[in-house]
């Protein structure tokens, strides 16, 4: 099963951003199938 992560760069004051690599990294390291799906906007984001 694949996870989908979705993020919205802007988040804590593009916070968020500067940790995308550390998240995708992390899945990596436990060995999740995932996509990574940015989004410009809040309440942009589907499942």
């Amino acid at each position: 099963m694949k996870a989908k992560i979705i993020l919205n760069p802007y988040a804590n004051r593009w916070g968020a951003k500067k940790r995308i690599e550390t998240v995708e990294q992390a899945c990596r390291t436990a060995g999740l199938d995932f996509d990574l799906e940015l989004i410009p906007k809040p309440k942009q984001g589907t499942a």
